[in-house]
């Protein structure tokens, strides 16, 4: 279970964003809508443990993420929450195996090729398990960067504008990836977003 106690975030020490009070429960689909601006980039950066927010707690099966120590946020992350980017980063020069390889070990897990394949299945790309990301096309790194997401069996998945330059028929395919990648992992699945075309795939939606 995810949960948020009383969040907020200052910038400048001006501007404020806050969060409502909220829990998730294993295998929540969750859409978390607004403008441009609104600081829903800001609060997945919070849920992921990227950014530590100037007030409130993050707890994730009733552990709290911000008492622990920035290396050990880092750990805990790799392991248990899984991160799409708006603007996906990779080392453009390693294979897509490679890629993916490293993530497994800057979460403290050995290389797992057999674990690789399954997720590269998933998304439809194990053919390109040695192709360099530089030779993807924009699709397809979406796709490796929701592969990335997984590869670790992770309890969160959290995902930031996945859609947000996509086609109609792109955009219905990366969500329902999303959505059925959550499922298989039994994970709670946040999508921050400002695309509308969201709205009639997720029964449970938070505005900001």
């Amino acid at each position: 279970m995810l949960s948020c106690s009383n969040i907020s975030h200052k910038y400048n020490n001006e501007n404020v964003i806050a969060f409502n009070d909220v829990s998730f429960k294993e295998g929540s689909q969750v859409l978390i809508v607004g403008n441009s601006g609104c600081g829903k980039t800001t609060i997945l950066h919070v849920l992921a443990g990227l950014l530590r927010p100037s007030q409130g707690e993050i707890f994730i099966n009733d552990q709290s993420l911000y008492e622990k120590k920035p290396s050990e946020i880092d750990s805990f992350r790799g392991k248990n929450i899984g991160v799409v980017f708006q603007v996906p980063h990779f080392v453009n020069s390693f294979s897509v195996e490679d890629n993916l390889f490293l993530t497994q070990e800057l979460a403290g897990l050995k290389r797992n090729k057999t674990r690789v394949v399954e997720v590269l299945e998933k998304v439809k790309l194990v053919h390109k398990l040695k192709s360099k990301i530089f030779e993807l096309s924009e699709g397809q790194k979406q796709r490796i960067t929701i592969a990335r997401a997984i590869i670790n069996s992770p309890k969160i998945i959290l995902a930031d504008e996945p859609t947000s330059s996509l086609d109609d028929a792109s955009c219905e395919d990366v969500i329902e990836l999303l959505k059925d990648s959550a499922e298989a992992e039994k994970a709670i699945l946040i999508i921050v977003t400002h695309d509308q075309r969201l709205k009639d795939s997720f029964k449970e939606i938070i505005k900001m």
